[in-house]
């Protein structure tokens, strides 16, 4: 799978990160007012290799790119809020399994909160599920489904927070195996974060 396909959905669908300057922007996202310091900030507060245990390895880092925010019958509008600071990176596992966080710092605590209970919604397995089936469709070694998509128990961890996870069968040449995907985000300050974790065969352990 593809950075993009999967391991930063949450990213694309949720929390709206930065785009760049010849891109459209949908104007339902934040709006961006990008400073050093909060920029500094959200690169502090990423994950970077020194958080992880062996096998890992550094495969990007830097904003997120999205045009959009939602999907066909959740149409968020984040607009009201403003991000000052973001970052992202992403890692590998020696096993195939990948990891990605996203920090996005807020102009003020209340637009992080805002900004979270806007995005934080059951309705977000759903745009998982059929991004991760248009995913699975391009690729034409292989049949793929996904067997379910739900929002989850998330763990206590910040101020809010909220888990969705995604499972799907893919069927190849060397048979059949299963897709985990794993978000979880939460906001405390001035800030929100997810982690996003892909495995096949089995969950990302921890």
């Amino acid at each position: 799978m593809s950075r993009s396909g999967v391991a930063f959905l949450f990213v694309v669908l949720t929390l709206s990160a930065v785009v760049g300057p010849a891109q459209a922007r949908d104007p339902r996202l934040e709006q961006l007012r990008l400073n050093a310091a909060d920029v500094a900030l959200a690169k502090r507060t990423v994950v970077h290799r020194i958080d992880l245990g062996p096998g890992w390895r550094l495969v990007n880092s830097g904003p997120e790119q999205s045009g959009e925010a939602g999907c066909p019958g959740f149409s968020p509008d984040f607009s009201a809020f403003t991000i000052t600071g973001i970052a992202t990176t992403t890692f590998q596992h020696q096993s195939g399994a990948t990891l990605g966080s996203l920090v996005e710092v807020y102009e003020s605590r209340a637009d992080a909160i805002g900004d979270f209970r806007v995005g934080a919604k059951p309705a977000v397995a759903r745009c998982l599920k059929l991004d991760l089936e248009k995913e699975l469709a391009a690729i034409t070694t292989v049949t793929a489904r996904v067997v379910s998509a739900q929002m989850v128990t998330a763990p206590r961890v910040g101020e809010r927070s909220a888990a969705f996870r995604v499972v799907a069968s893919v069927t190849g040449p060397g048979g059949t195996v299963k897709i985990y995907l794993d978000v979880v985000a939460f906001q405390k300050g001035r800030s929100i974060a997810a982690l996003v974790f892909t495995g096949a065969v089995r969950r990302v352990a921890g």
